[in-house]
């Protein structure tokens, strides 16, 4: 998974739902693979949990820099985003074009209610809030970070979306998961194959 990255070069790599579960274990194993002079922008709910996360890879005493941020995602705003981002660079004293690499990781995101069926989706305020989580925020965090790492400024862009087979096979209870996974399956192959960043 993560080998290949010390050729990536200097890397911005930005991590959402870092604070728990997978998304922990993946800052604290990326921040071995990552080349030194590189930045681990860290953003989740629970400033304790990212806190923690910080301690224990700076312990580590790697060349790199680790900048937590406690933000709710399911209140996504593309400025925000983006003074979120340009905050972190300024914390390192760091540009945009001093990386090879700009990599955003969307890793946080919610089932949904998963205890009905189609039929039982009733509620409008429910459904978007799930929405402005696992969907509009993808979106946005995506059209932040790369206006400030774009192509002319940055080596290479990288976008990964962690998902499941829910992307592609319905599960009879996961109306919410799995009509949010395909749009933003779609969502981050687009963004490959025509979207200039």
């Amino acid at each position: 998974m993560a080998t290949g990255l010390v050729s990536y070069g200097r890397c911005f790599c930005l991590i959402s739902g870092a604070s728990r579960g997978f998304g922990r274990g993946l800052a604290i194993k990326l921040a071995d693979k990552l080349a030194p002079g590189s930045v681990l922008f860290l953003v989740a709910r629970n400033a304790q949990d990212l806190a923690e996360v910080k301690t224990i890879i700076d312990e580590k005493k790697r060349n790199l820099s680790v900048v937590v941020l406690s933000m709710d995602l399911k209140k996504p705003d593309h400025e925000v985003f983006k003074v979120a981002i340009n905050s972190a660079l300024k914390q390192c004293d760091a540009k945009a074009d001093e990386f090879n690499t700009a990599l955003v990781v969307h890793n946080v995101g919610s089932l949904g209610n998963i205890n009905g069926t189609t039929l039982d989706v009733v509620d409008i305020n429910e459904l978007r809030s799930y929405y402005d989580l696992n969907l509009f925020a993808t979106i946005l965090l995506n059209s932040a970070f790369f206006k400030i790492f774009t192509a002319s400024s940055t080596g290479k862009q990288v976008v990964i979306n962690l998902s499941s087979g829910a992307a592609v096979t319905p599960f009879k209870t996961w109306i919410y998961y799995s009509t949010d996974t395909f749009p933003t399956f779609v969502i981050v192959g687009h963004c490959h194959t025509s979207d200039p960043f």
